[in-house]
């Protein structure tokens, strides 16, 4: 459901004010006027994706599917913290769900497996803090 300012439902947002979708969300996040969800089908959550909306009406336009972790935004892109048994990495993705290639390799860095990630702290000149 979306709402207005002022607490009203916006009735011209999806099917008067209201918007199914099939994936349980865990999270969701804001972007130039996008919309993405970090979701799973069905309460997997072993099987996680990141989801860009393609509009207020349609269904999900691009995604990528990364298991279990967690996503996090900084200035218009998109950080997903991946861990499962037998691999952790930090992937970088743009607006558009694409790997910023720049980034590690192929817009990837590994870690430890041993390294929990509850949070990260993006700093002033694109140092990224674990």
């Amino acid at each position: 459901m979306r709402f207005n300012a002022n607490g009203s439902l916006d009735t011209g947002y999806g099917n008067n004010g209201t918007r199914t979708l099939t994936t349980a969300i865990s999270a969701l996040f804001e972007n130039a006027g996008s919309i993405y969800i970090d979701g799973n089908a069905h309460g997997n959550f072993s099987n996680r994706t990141f989801y860009k909306l393609t509009n207020e009406l349609a269904g999900m336009a691009t995604s990528t599917n990364y298991g279990t972790g967690s996503v996090y935004q900084n200035n218009g892109e998109f950080f997903i913290d991946k861990k499962d048994f037998n691999t952790h990495e930090l992937s970088k993705f743009d607006a558009n769900l694409s790997p910023v290639l720049g980034f590690g390799t192929n817009g990837k860095v590994s870690l430890s497996s041993q390294l929990y990630v509850y949070e990260i702290l993006f700093q002033t000149g694109g140092s990224i803090i674990l």
